[in-house]
């Protein structure tokens, strides 16, 4: 069977969904026909100011150059079951980026008591898939709280300038094979975190813990 393209870019079109759609299904992983580039934000208490970053621009984190807080990262919110099979897997990137990033890290189910100085509650806020013929694209957003931590009365607290909230967004595109879908919403997901986390979080973190210390420092001269 032949076909006549008479527009030479359709014909390139064409060629690529072919090769995407072998190479796709040849390696498990889904096809990104039109990748997107994560973004993130971050919203501080009594901070007016959000800002807006790609994490393609950011180096990969290195250790810190102070001691790190034990970071208690929540189970995964999804108030909107929008990604019931996909939730907890959130939850477990936040862990793995921040313990990559230097800090010591604890998964905490609900109501259990830990020893933290942070808390990381991850929400899954929205996940659309959507069909256009035989691609589908997928957009979702997730959202990380950080909060401090009271270890004593096991509560966190929302204050100023030491709590925050990270808002990763990413898109992905395949084919609309329903495994490669499932491993686009996966890698959509995957991709929201990591944007937040190491463009947001960590550097948030870092600040406000260096923050602390050197009023600790300067209270302890000052006593002395």
């Amino acid at each position: 069977m032949s076909v006549l393209l008479r527009d030479p870019r359709a014909l390139v079109v064409a060629l690529a969904g072919v090769l995407a759609t072998a190479c796709g299904a040849s390696a498990g992983r889904p096809m990104v026909l039109q990748p997107a580039t994560p973004i993130a934000t971050l919203e501080v208490a009594g901070v007016a100011v959000t800002e807006v970053a790609s994490i393609e621009e950011q180096p990969e984190p290195s250790p810190p150059d102070v001691t790190g807080p034990k970071v208690a990262i929540e189970r995964s919110h999804d108030p909107n079951r929008v990604a019931p099979g996909s939730a907890a897997m959130v939850g477990t990137t936040v862990q793995r980026a921040l313990s990559r990033a230097g800090f010591t890290t604890a998964s905490r189910a609900d109501g259990e008591a830990i020893d933290a100085s942070f808390l990381v509650t991850p929400t899954v806020h929205a996940l659309t898939v959507s069909n256009e013929g035989s691609r589908t694209t997928i957009s979702c957003s997730i959202t990380l709280r950080i909060s401090p931590w009271s270890p004593q009365e096991q509560v966190e607290r929302w204050e100023p300038h030491t709590s925050a909230t990270a808002t990763g967004e990413a898109r992905a595109t395949t084919s609309s094979a329903r495994a490669q879908v499932n491993l686009g919403v996966r890698d959509c997901l995957e991709g929201a975190v990591r944007a937040a986390a190491s463009r947001e979080v960590i550097p948030f973190l870092r600040r406000v813990t260096l923050e602390s210390q050197n009023i600790s420092g300067s209270t302890s001269h000052a006593e002395l």
